[in-house]
């Protein structure tokens, strides 16, 4: 029972679609276009990046993390059906480093408002990595924190 519980309440607070599976990121820009286009449903949104041996951020310049070794900044600029782009920024490392708003921008308030508009369709997202970097799977995740 109590595993029934846990699954339903994981189901109302997160959720995630798959955008892409293995693609190498590299320092021209690559476009996605999910299907069906992705919609702001609950307080957090983000777009994942599962990758390999991330070391965490650079403490000089948080854009950037560590991977192999080497500084890498990953670029992803979301749009939505009316054109307009929202630079996303690393927010978090677990499983995937996690972009979205800047955190100054999201309120740290319990509310149920998304951090990005719920009355539109995002359509198109976009990503550069410098320097190129494989990327096991590009998923589209939202979720409340409480």
């Amino acid at each position: 029972m109590s595993n029934k519980l846990f699954s339903f309440f994981s189901d109302l607070t997160k959720s995630e679609q798959e955008i892409s599976g293995v693609v190498e990121l590299s320092p021209e820009w690559k476009e996605f276009k999910p299907d069906p286009p992705l919609k702001s449903k609950r307080r957090i949104q983000y777009v994942g990046l599962e990758l390999d041996n991330i070391k965490g951020w650079n403490e000089r310049d948080r854009r950037k993390l560590i991977i192999d070794g080497k500084d890498v900044l990953i670029e992803i600029e979301l749009f939505d059906e009316h054109g307009n782009k929202h630079a996303l920024v690393p927010n978090r490392i677990g499983k995937r480093v996690e972009f979205g708003k800047p955190k100054e921008d999201i309120s740290n308030q319990p509310s149920d408002a998304p951090d990005f508009p719920s009355d539109r369709e995002y359509t198109k997202i976009s990503i550069r990595s410098e320097p190129s970097v494989k990327c096991r799977q590009i998923i589209w995740g939202t979720y409340t924190p409480w």
